[in-house]
């Protein structure tokens, strides 16, 4: 079977330095993929890359089957690709139920003049979004929170507000960039549970500092350093790595 995404060759270099260097990487269907590795490896490029909002110097990207490296980042969502963000990124000044409507609206295909024209098909599109809407609050335990603002929000909660948001435009693939920074070990370990059950919906590729909670969630991972995979394989054989340990732990002198 084809993996759901394949990155071939991929490179990025930003004033000449490679902040990804010939990267290839896949992603199976249904996975949980943790990618792993100091400040500066190329981790969060590398999302940034399959979201457009870096242009790869060299390499290609195929989703489904068909390559998107071309595509501009809307169309990518189009897709099935959706993302978060190490910082967050919510409409602090909306209520929550309305961050989430903003992402179901992708499926909206309704216009200006079908408001007009079509005004009941429209009215039946914006109940549905309300309702897939409310349905994923629920799931990430903001049901009770619909008409809060945003902003006001624990940091804990803007965090699956996010997510949510994201599962609205019904990815394919969601890619989470550190999900659990800024969380207390509680927050963290709760989100290991959310993140098995958003697995259900979409396949995951997370980024994370957090080693207990990557190790206890990932199926498959991989370590990036300088751009470059220096190894990959399930978190028992990455742990036992002298390479990898080497990288976090610094090497012993004799």
């Amino acid at each position: 079977m084809a993996p759901l995404l394949e990155a071939k060759g991929v490179s990025v270099y930003f004033g000449g330095v490679a902040a990804l260097a010939d990267l290839s990487m896949t992603i199976d269907k249904g996975e949980i993929l943790g990618v792993i590795g100091p400040n500066g490896s190329g981790k969060t490029t590398f999302i940034n890359v399959l979201t457009k909002m870096y242009v790869a110097n060299e390499g290609t990207i195929d989703f489904k089957g068909e390559r998107i490296d071309h595509l501009p980042p809307h169309q990518i969502t189009d897709k099935g690709i959706a993302r978060t963000f190490q910082n967050l990124r919510i409409f602090k000044n909306l209520s929550v139920l309305d961050n989430v409507i903003i992402g179901a609206h992708r499926h909206i295909r309704t216009n200006f003049f079908s408001l007009f024209l079509r005004p009941g098909h429209h009215l039946s599109e914006e109940r549905k979004a309300r309702r897939q809407a409310m349905e994923l609050l629920e799931l990430m335990g903001l049901s009770r929170k619909v008409h809060e603002l945003a902003k006001n929000l624990p940091y804990g909660e803007q965090r699956r507000l996010e997510m949510a948001r994201a599962l609205a435009t019904e990815p394919d693939l969601l890619l989470l960039d550190e999900p659990t920074a800024g969380m207390n070990p509680g927050e963290s370990m709760a989100m290991i549970d959310l993140l098995r059950t958003v697995n259900q919906r979409a396949t995951l590729l997370i980024i994370e500092h957090n080693m207990k909670m990557i190790m206890n969630l990932a199926q498959r991972l991989v370590v990036l350093n300088a751009g470059q995979i220096i190894f990959e394989g399930t978190p028992i054989q990455v742990q036992k790595n002298e390479r990898v340990q080497e990288i976090y732990l610094g090497k012993e002198e004799t």
